[in-house]
């Protein structure tokens, strides 16, 4: 049987949705544009990291500006 948070009362933040940046590697320049976010900037920032966007697989950013990427060394 499957539990929602609220039946196990559990409080979770509503952070909004998850929006695709990069996808195997590739910018995505609508979602980009809908949060605002610099392209140029974003490269620097995750070169700066080690992970330039071609090592990327997933970047995903939610409402909230909250990051997940999965790296393509971990899917293949």
């Amino acid at each position: 049987m499957l539990y929602n948070a609220k039946e196990l009362k559990l409080t979770v933040k509503d952070t909004g949705l998850y929006h695709i940046i990069i996808d195997k590697g590739v910018f995505n320049k609508h979602n980009l544009k809908d949060l605002q976010l610099d392209r140029k900037k974003l490269e620097r920032t995750l070169a700066a990291r080690g992970l330039p966007p071609k090592k990327i697989y997933l970047m995903m950013m939610n409402d909230e500006g909250d990051m997940e990427i999965i790296r393509k060394d971990e899917v293949t």
